[in-house]
């Protein structure tokens, strides 16, 4: 459980194939980016909001909620693969 943000699922959109999060402040709910698929990078990345600020706190947390989607869905997908 992160100390200062939250994450808020956002419900899938009918184009996306993957997950996208919100990110938001705890104390005043504004919101400070959004995590989503990065294809490039194959995984999933932290897209800030412009002029937004953090401190290590919040960079941990937000990059351990990262490593964690991506590890969920790289499990997810070697399931798959696998055969029955």
């Amino acid at each position: 459980m992160a100390k200062w943000i939250d994450f808020f699922e956002q419900p899938p959109a009918p184009n996306r194939k993957t997950q996208v999060w919100l990110v938001a402040n705890k104390d005043n709910g504004v919101r400070l980016g959004a995590i989503r698929w990065h294809g490039a990078w194959r995984g999933y990345a932290f897209f800030p909001n412009p002029s937004t600020l953090y401190e290590p706190t919040c960079l941990r947390d937000i990059a351990d909620f990262i490593q964690q989607q991506n590890q969920a869905r790289r499990s997810a997908a070697k399931a798959l693969a696998e055969p029955q």
